[in-house]
């Protein structure tokens, strides 16, 4: 919900008509040649429902659910707080749940991102935030914090599911060398199951 009722709005020269056709009187000087202008800087009060769509005045507002006020510009409202919108538009809520990509769209988008190089400007943001400038450096993380995640990996890569899973067996590794290099056999996925188990 919108508190602010009035807002100041300095005049530019793309929302001088959308104003004059909502019927406010814009003052006007007349410049060298004779002609009516409207004045650099020139401020005006508006109803806040009147606004542009992207505009940048602050207004404030009340979250509909928890009741907290913020201050924010006018193109940034949303009836919900930032947190009480992920509580509501989160999991079974949120437009995609349980909607699939098609095989096509995950080409589409696998294609999109394959060559991309990172501008100069943007390998130095990311060389700034490492390290030291890091939001959480030098603050270890709680025990409890841990535990969770530890949880939640648990069994997540196990067996056929790791990335550096490989059944086929290499021979034991001679002392003080690398193993005998020899031809790797060749297995159906039947048999490969099968002496996994």
């Amino acid at each position: 919900m919108i508190l602010t009722k009035n807002v100041e709005v300095q005049l530019r020269n793309k929302c001088i008509s959308h104003y004059e056709k909502l019927g406010y009187k814009i003052p006007k000087v007349k410049d060298v040649n004779g002609d009516y202008r409207v004045k650099r800087r020139t401020i005006i009060i508006v109803n806040v429902n009147h606004l542009t769509k992207g505009s940048n005045v602050k207004i404030l507002c009340k979250c509909d659910n928890c009741g907290k006020e913020r201050l924010i510009s006018y193109s940034q409202y949303r009836d919900l707080c930032q947190k009480c919108s992920m509580i509501f538009q989160g999991g079974e809520n949120h437009h995609l749940f349980g909607k699939h990509q098609s095989d096509e769209t995950k080409r589409k988008l696998r294609d999109s991102l394959k060559g991309r190089t990172l501008s100069e400007g943007h390998k130095e943001k990311l060389r700034y935030y490492s390290g030291e400038n890091h939001s959480c450096y030098g603050k270890p993380r709680p025990e409890k914090t841990k535990r969770k995640i530890s949880n939640s990996l648990m069994g997540k890569y196990s067996g056929e599911r790791s990335p550096t899973w490989n059944p086929i067996e290499l021979p034991p590794r001679k002392r003080g060398g690398f193993p005998a290099q020899r031809p790797l056999p060749t297995h159906d996925n039947a048999s490969l199951k099968a002496r996994s188990l």
